[in-house]
């Protein structure tokens, strides 16, 4: 039998273990909505910002704000930042960057007809990353639509994928323990 101090510590740690899941979904799902907000109502994509044409910078920044509620409640609530959390940021990234797209979808109407009635998600979404276009902005103003059809398109398409997956990573890299996430110093408001 499980003394009683023991299942208390097990149920604690598992409460924590689940706050630390919920602070992730939270805020994936404000991620998710603040990308969205940007695409559809100042058109531009934010989370597809890439810099010189390699460096998906959108993707980083996007999914290391997506899993910013597993980098800051880790630690106050003293679960170790190992391997599990990394998986778990990784997993929020991906599901980022499938939700911007999700909510486009199921969004999207042209004259009354919603998208989603006319066309499969898997549809959309190699139609939107492989066979779209690109819009691209030189810092002269200057603009040009790139087709992402072929080898660019599937390029683009693979740096982008990485990107909501390490950006989790470099934000999580860091390692603790529950002690050393006890140690650390609190703010005047905790």
């Amino acid at each position: 039998m499980i003394p009683a101090r023991e299942a208390r510590s097990a149920a604690s740690s598992f409460v924590r273990s689940v706050s630390v899941l919920v602070a992730g979904l939270l805020t994936c799902a404000l991620t998710i909505a603040l990308a969205f907000a940007l695409e559809r109502w100042l058109g531009f994509a934010a989370h597809t910002f890439m810099l010189w044409f390699i460096i998906p910078v959108g993707g980083l920044m996007t999914s290391a704000l997506a899993i910013s509620g597993v980098a800051i409640a880790a630690p106050r609530l003293h679960v170790r930042v190992g391997n599990r959390v990394r998986m778990l940021g990784v997993v929020l990234g991906l599901l980022t960057f499938l939700g911007v797209f999700l909510l486009e979808y199921v969004t999207s109407s042209d004259q009354g007809i919603r998208l989603r009635d006319v066309v499969a998600f898997p549809n959309f979404l190699r139609w939107r990353l492989l066979e779209g276009t690109s819009e691209l902005i030189t810092r002269t103003g200057a603009r040009a639509t790139i087709d992402n059809g072929g080898t660019f398109g599937m390029v683009r398409l693979v740096l982008q994928v990485l990107s909501f997956a390490l950006g989790p990573l470099a934000v999580l890299q860091k390692e603790t323990t529950p002690s050393q996430a006890a140690s650390q110093p609190k703010s005047e408001g905790e």
